[in-house]
């Protein structure tokens, strides 16, 4: 999704261009792949580098802060009147057999992210506040116990979306 759908989110038939774009990704890449994660410390200069002519060279992404960059560097390239909103990691509960936690909470690498969105322009949502990472509110949250979202959750994630929205219009 860096590489392609992050530019393939206008209308190509009728060339509207998205107002508002919303990220939810890396949950996978936290989960399962820590050991290349990376910072918000890049060498930016290394990564993104100007053609001088409005395209861009890409160096290939050595960590998950590496390719969220090149994404958000890309989308607003194409989409520089949208406002972005990348929702930060949810905690994920993945017990091992004698039932403790085998995946520590996001909170750490979603402050990471934040900064690379702050970086780009981008609004952060913090969504790992709304739902918490206790078993018996996370249960009530999450259709299967580890990561995903039922009705409720995903009633959670849109507010606080909604919530993060007002309040970088200043409604709030």
């Amino acid at each position: 999704a860096y590489i392609d759908r992050c530019v393939q989110l206008h209308n190509d038939r009728t060339g509207e261009q998205p107002d508002v774009i919303a990220v939810f990704m890396g949950t996978n890449d936290y989960s399962y792949y820590q050991s290349t994660l990376g910072t918000a410390e890049i060498d930016y200069a290394a990564l993104i580098t100007d053609r001088g002519d409005g395209t861009f060279d890409y160096a290939k992404p050595a960590t998950t802060c590496e390719a969220y960059a090149i994404m958000l560097h890309k989308m607003t390239q194409r989409y520089p009147d949208a406002e972005i909103y990348c929702l930060g990691m949810l905690s994920r509960r993945d017990p091992d057999h004698d039932g403790r936690e085998v995946v520590p909470p996001p909170t750490s690498f979603n402050a990471e992210l934040k900064a690379i969105v702050e970086r780009f322009g981008g609004t952060y949502v913090d969504v790992e506040s709304f739902i918490p990472a206790t078993a018996s509110e996370f249960d009530r949250y999450m259709s299967d116990r580890r990561v995903h979202p039922n009705a409720a959750g995903m009633d959670k994630i849109t507010e606080a979306v909604v919530e993060t929205m007002l309040q970088r219009q200043g409604t709030l």
